[in-house]
């Protein structure tokens, strides 16, 4: 049975591959690419494991592929540990392969274990919390702790699983025996030293991530309207089938594994809604979740009458291959999504962005480069090899932290999206403007959006320091 697992795992990192095989990095991509060209315990947006693994990769392989690969490798291990759960939830053989089938053609687990972003690391190291949790006595808490602390390293939200963990002393009988002994206690003091180096980093910083995190997640005005988006995007994510049946599982779990599993998925979906109804969220922002919801349907499927099962789990998987082709096809022949609209126009255009703007400054690409935002600094860093930046001056960053200045006499660039407003170049303090263009940026001959390029001979001052997230 394992080994027909690991199969599916690993056709699954393949099919992944296939879907981004050519595909130009999304604008994130290549941020957390910049990102590892400066390892770090810690960065302005996110955890550092994303970074770490971007380095680690594209130091074997080069180009997308070599940014990517780390993750879909992270993708692939997050089926097999999906399947491992379903075996702690259920007792019918069937159980791990129908759990890995579900989690390989989860729409969006299919896109998250094929993009260099935070939410594949997140996903496994989740997912296998997820399972050493159901199977914890004794010294293998100290696993769950491990767990946990790659999970955090990964993507923030792993923290929602601390809510739980209060629930869980409530409703679970053996946890409350656990709890008792040293073990938990000293799985929480594993997950506080492997997490430690990103609070020590932030501390250096005015705990700027988690100041930033936070405003992004609970700052805003209430709108129940956006529970609506959050359960079309866990429907669509997970597909129909994994969202009702996970969900309806693990609400009424009833054995140890079970409930374990059901405060580690549950409570942090009751967190992001929170989150939902005064900020809003991302639709990936679920995705290391997914691997306990599949887990816990393919236990529910395998209590249901064979012609029932059987017509779930095909529905399950027809839908995921469906939106995954869909996907493939849009990357490379919009139809249905206008490619000069988000999403399709922040992955479709970066080489040409760059080769745009080195067009306009006559080919050079030795100079300081000031960017309105770190979408456009990250693209001129990965496909045009430029690497000096000063901080974005329209919308704060990692590049505000690094905070570098122009050295004196050295050539400056300003790249913005429409055009350089005067304004903007008064307050940098830059002087002796020699050029002030707009490009338009294209796909395919398809207008996506225009970039204003000006370049200065030097700079009067530099006062500004890395800013508090706004």
């Amino acid at each position: 049975m394992m080994w027909c697992i690991a199969l599916l795992a690993a056709a699954a990192a393949i099919l992944r591959v296939l879907l981004f095989a050519g595909v130009e990095l999304y604008e994130d991509e290549a941020y957390y690419w910049l990102w590892s060209r400066h390892l770090a315990f810690g960065y302005f947006d996110h955890a550092p494991m994303v970074a770490w693994l971007i380095r680690a990769s594209s130091s074997l392989l080069a180009g997308e592929l070599g940014v990517r690969i780390a993750f879909v490798i992270c993708g692939a291990v997050a089926v097999v540990l999906t399947a491992l759960i379903a075996r702690e939830l259920s007792d019918a053989p069937g159980a791990p392969l129908v759990a890995a089938l579900l989690a390989a053609t989860a729409p969006m687990l299919m896109l998250t274990g094929g993009m260099a972003l935070p939410d594949a690391p997140a996903t496994a190291a989740y997912a296998a919390l997820c399972w050493f949790a159901c199977r914890a006595r004794g010294v293998r808490w100290l696993l769950v702790g491990a767990a946990w602390g790659l999970a955090l390293l990964s993507k923030y939200p792993a923290y929602f699983l601390a809510p739980g963990i209060v629930l869980l002393v409530a409703w679970d009988r053996e946890f409350r025996v656990d709890v008792r002994t040293k073990w938990p206690w000293l799985a929480g003091a594993v997950a506080f030293l492997i997490f430690l180096p990103n609070l020590w980093w932030n501390a250096h910083h005015d705990f700027i991530t988690f100041t930033f995190g936070v405003r992004r997640a609970f700052g805003g005005h209430v709108s129940l309207g956006r529970l609506l988006e959050l359960a079309g995007g866990l429907l669509v994510g997970a597909g129909p089938v994994v969202a009702v049946l996970g969900v309806g599982t693990l609400v009424s779990a009833s054995s140890t594994a079970a409930r374990r599993l059901a405060v580690a998925t549950l409570v942090p979906i009751g967190c992001f809604a929170y989150s939902a109804v005064l900020r809003g969220i991302e639709p990936n922002w679920l995705a290391f979740l997914y691997p306990g919801l599949c887990a816990a349907s393919a236990a529910a499927l395998l209590r249901m009458p064979p012609r029932w099962r059987t017509w779930l789990v095909a529905g399950s998987v027809a839908f995921g291959c469906l939106l995954t082709v869909v996907t493939a096809a849009e990357l490379r022949h919009p139809r249905w999504l206008s490619p000069a609209r988000a999403p399709l126009r922040r992955i479709l255009a970066g080489r040409d962005l760059v080769a745009k703007v080195e067009h306009a400054l006559g080919g050079r690409t030795e100079a300081f480069v000031i960017p309105s935002r770190y979408q456009l600094a990250s693209y001129l860093a990965f496909y045009g090899g430029w690497q000096r930046f000063g901080p974005t001056f329209g919308r704060p960053s990692q590049l505000d932290i690094w905070n570098e200045t122009p050295t004196p006499g050295e050539p400056i660039v300003v790249v913005t999206y429409e055009r350089v407003d005067p304004a903007i170049a008064n307050r940098l303090g830059l002087v002796g403007q020699t050029l002030d263009t707009v490009v338009e940026v294209e796909w395919h001959g398809q207008p996506l959006y225009k970039v204003g390029v000006a370049t200065f001979t030097g700079q009067r001052h530099h006062t500004r320091e890395a800013r508090p997230a706004q």
